[in-house]
């Protein structure tokens, strides 16, 4: 055998050294586009309760303010600032937010 006959023996088949390192590189694609899917899934699901969270403490947030709007304090609390836990104060609704409280009729007359 030649030099080149010898080192031909000896050399592998260049199509199966090319298919050896497709499947190589198909492997790598596919398990880093598995690994990016996981992730992506559960940073995803993570960002959505993220946003329900946020949405649920925006609502509550609205609520708060919402009857806050519709509260009325007594007189006393009018004067000196609110109180909290005042048993005077009252939540009212749209139909008896006009109306008098109990404590203004009284104050008045005296």
């Amino acid at each position: 055998m030649t030099g080149v006959a010898a080192l031909l023996a000896v050399t592998p088949d260049p199509d199966a050294v090319d298919e050896h390192w497709r499947r190589i590189c198909r492997e790598m694609v596919t398990a880093a586009a598995r690994a990016a899917y996981e992730r992506g899934a559960q940073d995803g699901y993570v960002a959505a309760v993220a946003d329900v969270k946020s949405a649920q403490h925006g609502l509550v947030r609205d609520l708060e303010l919402e009857l806050r709007r519709w509260h009325l304090c007594c007189r006393r609390c009018r004067l000196e600032g609110h109180r909290n836990g005042c048993r005077d104060c009252e939540d009212r609704t749209r139909a008896a937010f006009g109306q008098p409280m109990a404590g203004d009729l009284e104050a008045e007359a005296a």
